[in-house]
């Protein structure tokens, strides 16, 4: 063998160790290095999940209340009777109570999937899937906020709708007769309806009160009714039939919820606002009829002077 490729062998034999130096000086500082980087702490998902969900449901009736609006009474009975009827299932990674309660506290505060993920230690999959199966599951405005399609709009405007007397007299508009007694509060025994107007305005007060006391509820209940949606329609649907099947499963377990009384409060001070505006309304409508009758007036007096 000559000196040439003597020495093209031993070169090639030296960049191997060379390599395998560096490699192993690599691994020894990288272990080095390591000794000194904190890890990141475990994180015990499950623990936190249950934690998070304990303090909502076992922190006393008005904390609950705040959280997903009932008591624990009516959330344990909500869960049984879903799962009495097959209409919630637990799996493998969500217990039925997990499901239930990540279902109403998103109802109640109208907060996005990613916020849920968060608070419930789950990714958002998870989460707007067990949302869909509870929503099938369960299932000055008092309206709830919707989303149309164009192609079917028109099936929502076929009937009327009551207004104050603000509205006047309109198409589409059943408004109460003015100049009428019209508020429930100027009704009594000792003063009852005296002609058909104002059976009329008592009786349209009547169901006015109502719808508001009943959409007041619900949208002071649940705040996914009081916001924009951002689901489809078809899920719109499903969320507002669920929130009345909610409430009514609330009232049957639980009646003494203080917030019904707060609704009520709510409509009797704006009614009695609504007197005194209407009150003031008619005083000024009265005042501008004497200026007029005092102008016709002070015209002829006017015409006969200069006569």
């Amino acid at each position: 063998m000559d000196d040439k490729i003597r020495a093209t062998i031993l070169g090639a034999v030296i960049s191997v160790l060379a390599v395998g130096h560096l490699i192993m000086e690599y691994y020894k500082l990288r272990g080095r290095i390591s000794d000194y980087i904190p890890r990141q702490p475990y994180i015990d998902r499950a623990y936190l999940r249950d934690m998070y969900m304990n303090s909502l449901l076992c922190r006393g009736d008005i904390h609950c209340i705040d959280q997903i609006q009932m008591r624990p009474v009516a959330f344990y009975e909500l869960c049984k009777i879903l799962t009495r009827y097959n209409l919630v299932r637990q799996s493998k990674n969500m217990s039925i109570k997990e499901q239930v309660l990540l279902f109403v506290h998103c109802l109640g505060h109208n907060v996005r999937f990613r916020v849920l993920a968060g608070r419930f230690h789950r990714s958002s999959e998870p989460c707007h899937l067990y949302f869909r199966i509870d929503c099938v599951g369960a299932i000055d405005g008092t309206h709830v906020r919707a989303s149309v399609p164009s192609e079917i709009q028109g099936r929502f405007r076929g009937k009327f709708y009551l207004g104050d007397a603000g509205y006047g007299v309109r198409p589409g508009i059943i408004s109460p007769y003015l100049g009428v007694r019209y508020h429930l509060n100027e009704f009594s025994k000792e003063r009852p309806p005296e002609n058909e107007k104002e059976l009329f305005n008592i009786r349209h007060s009547s169901l006015r009160t109502t719808i508001e006391r009943g959409f007041g509820i619900l949208k002071k209940r649940f705040r996914v009714l009081d916001a924009e949606p951002f689901w489809s329609f078809a899920t719109q649907v499903d969320v507002v039939l669920a929130c009345c099947v909610i409430h009514d499963h609330i009232m049957g377990v639980d009646p003494s919820v203080p917030m019904v009384q707060e609704v009520n409060n709510e409509i009797r001070s704006r009614s009695e606002r609504q007197t005194h505006r209407e009150e003031r309304e008619e005083n000024m409508e009265w005042l501008a009829k004497w200026d007029n009758m005092a102008s016709a007036m002070w015209a002829d007096y006017s015409i006969i002077r200069r006569v």
